[in-house]
């Protein structure tokens, strides 16, 4: 995304060093699938999924297991690191649609994805527990639309507050 290009060299510029890849973040692809399933599980109430199964108590805890090593992991990345910077979600911001997103689709790098492809960002911090500050740091085009753009602001467990003035920081160098 173009604006958060901008919004990270603009931070560099200022003397934030940001490192754009770092072997301690944990595997999003793996803990994203836990974090769905977990969420449909809770969301649901337990009922059945879409092809008739439940999950079982054994399900549960191996989610809880994935969530607990999850949460280790960026455990050991907050011991090197104060932030992560990440966008909030796949697209700049959703134009509206009389349905709701995630019964409809999004272009993700001009290809067509399910909607629910729209939480893979916020899942990235809600599945370890792990505040997050977003806060706007420009516009962009999306599907012919401007649309505005945001920046996540992830810090440690219980570092709320931290996030909350890192991100108003950040803006501050942002937008002067």
């Amino acid at each position: 995304l173009e604006p958060t290009e901008a919004a990270l060299e603009t931070l560099a510029r200022a003397g934030v060093r940001i490192d754009r890849a770092s072997d301690l973040l944990p595997d999003q692809a793996t803990h994203y699938r836990s974090y769905l399933k977990m969420m449909n599980i809770t969301m649901s109430g337990g009922a059945p999924a879409p092809d008739g199964k439940r999950a079982t108590a054994t399900d549960w805890f191996a989610l809880m297991n994935a969530q607990a090593t999850c949460m280790a992991q960026w455990e050991a990345l907050f011991a090197q690191y104060d932030f992560v910077l990440a966008p909030p979600a796949p697209v700049l911001a959703v134009p509206h649609a009389d349905k709701a997103v995630f019964r409809g689709t999004l272009t993700i790098d001009g290809e067509e994805e399910p909607g629910g492809s729209g939480l893979v960002w916020s899942g990235m911090a809600t599945f370890p527990g792990l505040p997050s500050t977003v806060l706007p740091i420009g516009s962009g085009t999306y599907l012919g639309a401007e649309l505005p753009c945001g920046m996540q602001v992830i810090g440690p467990r219980w570092a709320d507050l931290d996030c909350i003035a890192a991100a108003e920081a950040i803006g501050n160098i942002l937008h002067g």
